[in-house]
């Protein structure tokens, strides 16, 4: 019994821990609460104009933000560690450490054409539709910049809500090579006769790669809910379209359907090997089961690819002829309607 009571005595005088655990967590808690809430206060959070739903993934973006910071800043004092570990075991040995290097070699880029980003359709899509398309802008851009021969890429009538969206793209800021432009693509490259409109419902067939052609991408998510419309918009406008020969180089069990990113990553890749059936194969997902098909004379000889990316583009015209006018139609006008609550309508584009 004297043993227990003279523990209880010590352990009412040492303080309790439950309290101090307490305050160590607010204390450790505090800064990424302050950090959360100015972060979220800056990004609109607090306005009226905004819904409680996107006041709440404002607030989680903002907390993931400061959470990301954390990691990175973890991830380089453990780099810094394990460059220091092999160091001195190099040293210990008597050799030369053999050190990773510190930053990715840079690919000198040799440019070989215009590839133009069709903002266009912004008021067509849904808001979800509007967000995918944007991140796949991010996977155009790194695919574009991974080769060798890449092209200069314009997005064109960035306004709305593809501007919002655009805005708050992570290292937008600071792309090479990149514009963006609230204009319409007509208004900037006015020669409707060297612009190609690339489009899965056109007869054409594209053969080959041009340097002074300028290839136009619809920037749009539909599945496969506006089907033609870019097909049509291109033809009332006089300006030529043209088709990926994915029929005529591959086998496809599923939906000839290809995101932004995946045109973009075809045409670079076909622009560095000169290859449609090695292009094609690359870029299409494992998922659409897509195989090449074998060497066929009459195929070859239909299509005829070039072996270098700086010939001249070859259209393969259709058994029905088709009049593309050469009158100067007029530009089409997009909708500049806000955008909805749940997007910031307030952006700066990159300069």
């Amino acid at each position: 019994q004297e043993p227990a009571a003279a523990q209880a005595a010590v352990d009412a005088q040492r303080p309790n821990a439950e309290p101090l655990q307490e305050q160590a967590v607010a204390v450790a808690a505090a800064p990424v609460e302050a950090a959360t809430a100015a972060a979220a206060v800056a990004m609109g959070a607090e306005s009226p104009l905004l819904s409680k739903k996107a006041r709440k993934r404002m607030e989680r973006e903002a907390k993931q933000k400061v959470v990301w910071k954390e990691k990175r800043k973890q991830h380089k004092e453990k780099k810094k560690l394990n460059r220091k570990r092999l160091i001195e075991e190099a040293n210990a040995q008597g050799v030369r450490a053999e050190l990773p290097p510190k930053r990715r070699k840079e690919i000198p880029h040799e440019f070989v054409g215009t590839l133009v980003l069709d903002g266009f359709w912004e008021a067509q899509m849904t808001d979800k539709e509007v967000r995918a398309v944007v991140n796949q802008l991010g996977f155009s851009y790194s695919a574009n910049m991974r080769q060798q021969k890449s092209f200069h890429l314009h997005l064109t009538s960035v306004v709305g809500k593809v501007a919002a969206c655009f805005s708050r793209l992570a290292g937008a800021a600071h792309w090479q090579n990149f514009t963006a432009s609230p204009k319409h693509y007509l208004e900037l490259f006015p020669d409707r006769a060297s612009i190609v409109y690339l489009s899965s419902d056109s007869e054409n067939v594209l053969t080959t790669l041009d340097p002074n052609m300028i290839y136009v991408i619809g920037a749009m998510v539909d599945h496969n809910r506006l089907k033609g419309v870019t097909q049509k918009a291109a033809t009332e406008a006089g300006v030529q379209t043209a088709r990926l020969p994915i029929d005529e180089y591959m086998d496809m069990h599923s939906r000839k359907v290809l995101t932004v990113n995946q045109v973009v990553e075809i045409v670079v890749n076909f622009a560095n090997c000169g290859d449609w059936r090695t292009a094609l194969a690359e870029a299409i997902p494992h998922r659409k089961d897509a195989k090449p098909k074998s060497s066929s004379p009459s195929v070859d000889a239909a299509i005829a690819p070039s072996t270098t990316a700086t010939e001249p583009t070859t259209v393969k015209e259709p058994t029905t002829s088709v009049t593309l006018t050469t009158t100067d139609a007029p530009v089409p006008t997009y909708s500049t309607t806000p955008a909805p609550k749940d997007i910031a309508t307030e952006t700066t584009l990159p300069a």
